[in-house]
């Protein structure tokens, strides 16, 4: 189609954009407007995965400035033009020709200095890609995106690569009036196409899709839960390894085996982990990389199709630590006849290790026992008592007490064996197992439980099984100190 009549739309800079607030720009609809040939969705994907450009990526938070419109377009309407339209709200009235997302149009006849405005809707919130593509050699220009926030339009993005290379800008908007607002910098009679692509299949992590915009992780070891809208559709993360420490990355493509593929950014280049299409569904990576930042990414597997129903789980972070630690301490002494003796140790695990599992004695006292009264107590970090046990022989005791470290222990033994009245040596070894409780999957179930009961830390999912089919889930099961892998033993 054919606009005849040359149109201008003024625009009055209201903050700083590379002319001054004076200064007005002209809008020019003389040119030729078409959707492409066979226009869809695909059409732009399949340029974007050739594409030799980084997107511009804007986060909710980045910052813009605004464009105010001058009044005498608030009234002004060009959606009667025979193109094709989004649902506009009914109340509002675009400064610009509405034109459909989803969709690639070709605009011809560009000239040098020429500015051309078209106005689109989001109607819920979307991840967004807005490009300006097929740019020949000779043309060069800007892409901005701006949107209308209660009569004012502001610039989310601006893209202006140099030269002929495509400019792309990847965004979450939200429901709302936006506009593409392209700046021909050079151009003769050119032909350019332009679109913008939504997706509402986005995961929580986006927009990570290039390298400058990778997502941080933090901590001692991250879970990620994502997924990929489409073909094009890349996720970027990074982490910083904690000195002196080797890094696991681990992807679990459970959901979808061999949908994605794993890669690890090494000295400036990327290396594949893994490709998918192998038979195992989970794939580690470990190197001593201590103290250095490590970027990851996952990337769809261009031989599959990509459903954005199913997600990946990727664990970066250092290597995990072990699931439980024992901790030992020894008491020993003499205790002559009507003598008592007390003795106490603090057992402090390594940050982490919170849940108290069991707890072995292994006791040695010389002749009989007949007269010796012995006690083991153990007091939790508010120094409240949480188990009585009488001590002077071997036993274990499982505990599973969650959150009592660092634990002290009180240990108390009396001598009042008339029949054997010698002073009695005694050693108590006592040895308390702490389980790792950091739970990488929030499921309720922490790593040694998973870990010693077989189930899977990186997968919530089996929060809800019944292992042993006794009518009990595992997590009932956690909380109630009972094994999950025996029907006998339940709440």
């Amino acid at each position: 189609m054919m606009y005849r009549n040359k149109m201008l739309i003024t625009l009055c800079i209201a903050s700083s954009l590379s002319v001054s607030a004076a200064n007005a720009l002209e809008v020019d609809l003389n040119d030729s407007l078409s959707p492409a040939v066979s226009p869809n969705y695909s059409d732009i994907k399949t340029i974007l995965v050739n594409s030799d450009t980084d997107p511009v990526v804007v986060t909710p938070s980045a910052k813009a400035f605004k464009l105010r419109a001058s009044k005498s377009l608030s009234t002004r309407s060009l959606s009667t033009e025979s193109v094709a339209t989004n649902a506009v709200t009914a109340t509002y009235t675009p400064l610009c020709t509405t034109l459909s997302t989803n969709l690639v149009y070709t605009l011809n006849g560009t000239q040098t200095g020429g500015t051309y405005c078209y106005h689109f809707n989001i109607s819920q919130r979307a991840k967004t890609t807005t490009v300006l593509l097929s740019q020949g050699v000779g043309t060069d220009f800007t892409l901005n995106l701006l949107q209308d926030i209660n009569g004012t339009l502001y610039t989310i993005a601006t893209s202006n690569n140099a030269d002929n290379i495509n400019e792309i800008i990847k965004t979450m908007t939200n429901p709302g009036e936006y506009y593409w607002y392209m700046e021909a910098n050079s151009a003769t009679n050119a032909t350019i196409q332009f679109g913008a692509v939504e997706s509402i299949n986005f995961d929580t992590y986006e927009v990570n899709d290039a390298s400058n915009v990778s997502t941080l992780l933090t901590g001692e070891r991250n879970f990620v839960m994502g997924n990929h809208e489409d073909g094009n559709d890349i996720d970027y993360f990074h982490y910083q390894l904690p000195l002196d420490d080797s890094i696991d990355i681990k992807l679990n493509d459970m959901e979808s085996p061999g949908q994605w593929i794993l890669e690890l950014n090494l000295n400036g280049i990327w290396q594949t982990l893994t490709t998918g299409n192998i038979s195992s569904n989970y794939h580690t990576y470990t190197n001593q990389l201590a103290g250095t930042v490590v970027q990851v990414r996952v990337k769809p597997n261009p031989s599959l199709v990509q459903d954005p129903t199913k997600n990946y789980r990727l664990t970066v972070g250092a290597s995990q630590k072990a699931a439980q630690v024992r901790l030992m301490h020894r008491f020993s002494g003499s205790v002559s006849l009507q003598q008592r003796v007390n003795q106490q140790a603090t057992l402090s695990p390594p940050s982490g290790y919170d849940d108290l599992i069991n707890m072995v004695d292994i006791s040695s006292l010389n002749g009989s026992s007949s007269g010796i009264n012995c006690d083991l107590d153990l007091l939790d970090k508010s120094n409240r008592r949480f188990e009585a046990n009488k001590c002077g022989y071997s036993y274990q005791d499982n505990l599973n007490s969650k959150s009592v470290s660092p634990v002290t222990l009180k240990y108390s033994i009396y001598h009042a064996d008339f029949a054997d009245q010698s002073t009695r040596q005694f050693n108590d070894n006592i040895t308390l197992n702490f389980g790792l409780s950091q739970d990488l999957d929030k499921d309720g179930l922490p790593y040694w439980f998973e870990e010693k009961y077989g189930t899977n830390d990186e997968h919530p999912n089996d929060v809800n099984s019944d292992n042993d089919s006794d009518g009990h889930s595992n997590l009932a099961e956690y909380n109630a100190n009972t094994d999950p892998a025996d029907p006998n033993s339940h709440p």
